[in-house]
């Protein structure tokens, strides 16, 4: 029996050689059977975190749509929006035990079968008010098979710093 499953792992072969038979001639020894996968290249796919300014890290979830039977690798890439170099970053980690450990990378490895992976990147909390500002995380296939070659999150980081404000004294003066 050929057992259904979700998991993209392309077409299997199987051989079936024959041999010693009785009372017949073997004109073909080998037997290919070939199991037509019928289940699609995963999709590659990043989340949009939002973190407050004050949250430590903005943490992205890394997403195949469905397993593989190989290992896939994407390296990594954060990109300027409203956000710049003075907002985050630039040290990114890797986790693929769901935030327990992190490891520095500039590249992440779905195992095979596993389907989801956190990459996270430091948030500056600095003291001025600003508009919420954002930047985003690429993630492209370097290994391994996705249907489409790369995919990208916007990080939003929600500031929390207070519009400043404005006073002035009342002043008399005479006019001499």
């Amino acid at each position: 029996n050929i057992a259904e499953d979700a998991i993209f792992e392309g077409s299997e072969t199987l051989n079936v050689t024959l041999s010693s038979a009785s009372n017949a001639t073997i004109a073909d020894t080998l037997g290919v059977g070939t199991i037509t996968d019928n289940d699609a290249a995963p999709t590659l796919a990043v989340s949009n975190p939002t973190i407050g300014e004050a949250g430590g890290f903005a943490v992205f979830t890394l997403s195949l749509s469905n397993p593989s039977s190989t290992a896939t690798t994407v390296n990594l890439a954060l990109t300027n929006g409203s956000a710049t170099a003075a907002d985050y970053g630039p040290a990114l980690e890797v986790s693929s035990d769901g935030g327990a450990t992190w490891t520095s990378a500039t590249s992440a490895t779905f195992a095979a079968g596993a389907t989801s992976l956190l990459v996270r990147t430091p948030v500056v909390n600095d003291t001025l008010d600003e508009i919420d500002e954002t930047f985003s995380l690429t993630a492209t296939r370097t290994a391994g098979s996705t249907a489409n070659a790369s995919a990208s999150g916007t990080a939003t980081i929600t500031d929390n710093d207070a519009t400043p404000s404005l006073s002035i004294d009342n002043v008399s003066v005479n006019e001499s």
